[in-house]
């Protein structure tokens, strides 16, 4: 939330005096937790408080405000373990609870406070941190230098361009594609030991948006995988190349994860009978298909399948699929959909575009965010 530039979280936790409840609550929590309390020992509570709520208003999307030492500083000496780290989220949730706040916003703020752990850890940072050497060159120079890892990345990119699990992230103009090369190629090259151009940090904000799951990562990091074997880079240097990229799967895919996640265990707990009225019950769903049959009639990644005289046919079974799935009392009595698609040899690709259609057709006719997400995580 904080990386994407949005004070969403801080509102729903309240804003500043939210903020400072918060903290209160969770410093009467970990005084007196006997597994970190030592941290605390002896110590001016008052202060420690204020700083944190501080950082905590900056890091949980409020003003940025925070004007202390650097985390990893401040923790240097204290000797913080996965253990401890682990007891500090608990009593976050703990506090967080105590305070009546929403499961999904308590998870959005354990998400978000997860990549603190490094600096309270004192672990090293970053892609470069993650540098393999051998022989006494680093992964870079093992590659070949700067010019090759470019060759390499223009190489992947013509894969990527042509992969049918993957193309839909990659429809996107010459000079949009053209940036991100540049911006792959600058960010490969720091994490293998080169010059550090590219702020890691920025990945997840660059993606938070887009619903990149794990299986689309793997795809990419089988045609780098692919792209140097061509450049004949040697299988121990793409094995720890690919290592070094691995670092920022989670940054990649956290926003699918976090935004599905939340929406999955609503969809759970809640059913889905309420998500059939957020969508305006029959006549919502009407319209939302209605407007799904016009766009996918002017997609040219999917309007092949949706041609001829049988597409007006088509719609009343979709309503009543879509209906059925979405919580209405209605019972589909089609076909099943596997006994209906068999035949059309539908890709990754193009189901992709076709959640695409159906996001624009639900934002067309007024569904929130989370709703768009639950109707895409039941899709899926």
């Amino acid at each position: 939330n904080m990386e994407k530039g949005k004070d969403g979280l801080f509102k729903r936790l309240g804003g500043e005096e939210g903020i400072s409840h918060f903290m209160e609550r969770f410093f009467d929590i970990v005084v007196v937790d006997n597994r970190i309390r030592g941290f605390f020992q002896g110590k001016d509570i008052k202060t420690i408080r204020e700083g944190a709520r501080v950082y905590f208003t900056e890091a949980l999307g409020g003003p940025k405000i925070y004007k202390g030492r650097d985390l990893a500083e401040i923790h240097k000496a204290l000797g913080v373990t996965d253990y401890d780290f682990d007891c500090f989220l608990a009593g976050i949730e703990k506090a967080l609870s105590g305070l009546g706040v929403e499961d999904e916003t308590i998870d959005e703020v354990v998400v978000t406070m997860e990549p603190v752990r490094p600096a309270l850890l004192g672990r090293a940072r970053g892609l470069a941190a993650h540098a393999k050497m051998k022989d006494g060159q680093t992964i870079l120079e093992r590659i070949g230098g700067d010019m090759n890892v470019e060759a390499i990345v223009d190489t992947m990119f013509v894969g990527l361009l042509t992969d049918a699990r993957v193309r839909f992230f990659f429809e996107q103009s010459r000079e949009k594609i053209d940036t991100m090369k540049r911006s792959f190629a600058a960010l490969a090259v720091g994490g293998f030991g080169g010059p550090v151009t590219v702020d890691d940090r920025k990945v997840r904000r660059v993606h938070y948006t887009l619903n990149v799951t794990d299986y689309h990562f793997d795809t990419m990091m089988e045609n780098f995988w692919y792209a140097c074997d061509l450049m004949e880079v040697d299988t121990e240097t793409i094995a720890d190349a690919s290592d070094v990229l691995g670092k920022v799967r989670a940054d990649v895919t956290a926003g699918c994860t976090v935004r599905l996640e939340v929406a999955r265990k609503k969809s759970e707990s809640a059913g889905t009978d309420g998500l059939f009225e957020a969508l305006g019950g029959p006549q919502g769903i009407s319209a939302f298909i209605a407007k799904h049959f016009e766009n996918i009639q002017s997609d040219p990644r999917i309007m092949h399948f949706f041609t001829g005289a049988k597409l007006e046919g088509m719609k009343q079974p979709v309503e009543d699929y879509m209906a059925a799935l979405f919580g209405g009392p209605v019972q589909y009595s089609g076909r099943p959909l596997a006994r209906i698609h068999t035949t059309m040899a539908m890709s990754d690709y193009e189901f992709d575009s076709f959640l695409d259609s159906v996001k624009m057709a639900l934002r067309a006719v007024g569904a929130d965010s989370q709703t768009v997400d639950e109707c895409v995580v039941l899709l899926e």
